[in-house]
C-alpha cells in the first residue's frame, strides 16, 4: 500500500463520499415514498367521481349554511331595523 500523504486524504474523502451517498439514498427513498403516496391519493380523486361529487356537495352545503344563509338573515334584520328607523323619523312632528 502506498504511504504517500495524499493516499490517506483520498481514503478519508472516499469514506465521506460513501457516508453522503448512504444519507442521500435514505433521503431519496423517503422522497420516492412520498411521491408514491401523493400519486396514489391524487389518482383516487380522479377515479371516484361519485364520492367527489358527494364531498363537493357537502362542502357547498356547509358554505351555504355558514356564510350565505346568515348573511340573508342579517340583511333581513337590517331591513327591518331601517324600516323602523324610517317610521320613527316620519312620525317626528316639527311643528
Amino acid at each position: 500500500m502506498p504511504t504517500d500523504p495524499w493516499h490517506g486524504r483520498a481514503t478519508e474523502y472516499l469514506r465521506e463520499i460513501r457516508e453522503h451517498y448512504i444519507q442521500l439514498a435514505g433521503v431519496r427513498g423517503t422522497y420516492l415514498s412520498s411521491i408514491d403516496e401523493i400519486h396514489r391519493q391524487s389518482a383516487q380523486y380522479f377515479t371516484d367521481a361519485s364520492k367527489n361529487l358527494d364531498v363537493l356537495n357537502a362542502v357547498a352545503g356547509k358554505i351555504k349554511e355558514r356564510a350565505i344563509e346568515p348573511s340573508f338573515h342579517l340583511l333581513g334584520e337590517t331591513q327591518r331595523q331601517l324600516e323602523y328607523v324610517k317610521k320613527q323619523i316620519e312620525e317626528v312632528d316639527f311643528s
